[in-house]
């Protein structure tokens, strides 16, 4: 097919049986125009979940991890069954539970917890919905076949936070996908995750199954990104604390990668980098209202627009302020403040400094903020 749209649903719209047959259907829908690649999040929930089994074991809880493993394996085979049933996914849902509770059990075993393992036990969560979502399509008679990113999509071997390896990672995501398309198949592949320079798993940071579908669009040239959601698009504030906050119908790439920083939830902070260069547009939409408007990200300005669409706020941040008389006209101390920083791989999320250069007041995530203490400090 000519057109080729990469379709990516967020865990809350894959929450139960009901979610997957809607998801399936938009897909079936979309399909009728294009040649479709789904990147899928966890189910609603599994994340967290994962996270804090692993976390139990390592602080030696193993019985309690164990159990909310079972009790996920019993959703995910609750949802398979509401679906219609199927012993192949049944068995590869088993499979995938049980080499979670080998890695939870080695967790207390060695009292160890690497980001490596972390890795690997929260990715799961994406291996076991696609499973689930490819099954649902192909219900639909929609073929469709579940793949695991870490088998392909190349990154660096920062886990925990990683990055898509350029040149690398495009050839072998085009390896991996575009015969499934030809074929006229949907590949329904794994979010989040991505794969080592030597095999290992990692992921790409919380909100990453985001930027692997705009990576994957831009891999293979896609001719759009739709990133289905749980509201109708991007407002102009939050809704939660400003109930006149309205959906912008279009923004500028920049402006999206702005919000998405600056508290916006829908989006994932990076995730507009792989389609800003190609220029490929990314629709936000609402999977439990799909008729709705959403809102459309490219690389226009709209005419006549106003010149503030939104208002975000930041938070779980801390202000540091470096200050001193025999700062005033001393060369080298900023270079001093973010090169001690940077060692540490602590990111500044703003600078700003007084007219008498006596001043450098900056701000840091809030997780960040008492190895930025001790860092300073060591510094000067």
């Amino acid at each position: 097919m000519a057109n080729i749209e990469v379709h990516k649903f967020g865990g809350t719209s894959l929450g139960s049986a009901e979610r997957f047959e809607a998801a399936a259907a938009l897909i079936g829908e979309a399909r009728k125009s294009a040649g479709i690649i789904v990147v899928a999040s966890a189910v609603s929930g599994v994340t967290d979940e994962l996270i804090e089994a692993a976390e139990g074991a390592f602080a030696g809880d193993k019985e309690g991890s164990l159990d909310r493993i079972g009790i996920m394996k019993a959703r995910h085979l609750e949802i398979l069954d509401r679906l219609g049933g199927d012993e192949s996914t049944g068995r590869e849902i088993s499979g995938l539970c049980e080499e979670l509770s080998d890695l939870v059990r080695g967790a207390f075993m060695l009292g160890e917890l690497t980001l490596r393992t972390m890795d690997r036990i929260i990715s799961s969560g994406e291996k076991l919905s696609v499973r689930l979502l490819a099954f649902a399509l192909e219900k639909a008679g929609v073929p469709a076949a579940p793949l695991d990113a870490d088998a392909f999509l190349e990154t660096d071997g920062r886990f925990g936070n990683a990055d898509p390896v350029g040149g690398v990672a495009d050839r072998t995501i085009s390896a991996e996908l575009a015969p499934l398309i030809e074929a006229g198949t949907v590949p329904v592949v794994t979010g989040f995750c991505g794969r080592a320079p030597n095999g290992d798993t990692t992921t790409l940071g919380r909100g990453g199954s985001d930027l692997s579908a705009t990576y994957i669009a831009a891999a293979i040239h896609a001719d759009e990104v739709t990133i289905w959601t749980d509201v109708d698009g991007v407002y102009s504030a939050d809704p939660g604390v400003v109930p006149e906050a309205r959906v912008i119908p279009q923004l500028n790439f920049r402006e999206a990668a702005e919000v998405s920083f600056y508290g916006a939830k829908i989006l994932h902070q990076r995730s507009m980098i792989p389609v800003i260069s190609s220029g490929i547009p990314v629709r936000i939409r609402n999977s439990f209202a799909p008729d709705a408007q959403g809102t459309k990200v490219n690389g226009k300005f709209t005419p006549g627009s106003h010149p503030v669409k939104a208002i975000s706020a930041v938070r779980d941040h801390c202000l540091f302020s470096v200050e001193g008389k025999g700062m005033a006209g001393v060369p080298g101390v900023a270079a001093r403040i973010f090169g001690a920083l940077a060692s540490r791989s602590i990111s500044v999320t703003m600078i700003s400094q007084s007219s008498s250069e006596s001043t450098i007041c900056l701000a840091v995530p809030e997780d960040h903020a008492l190895d930025t203490e001790r860092t300073l400090k060591s510094e000067f």
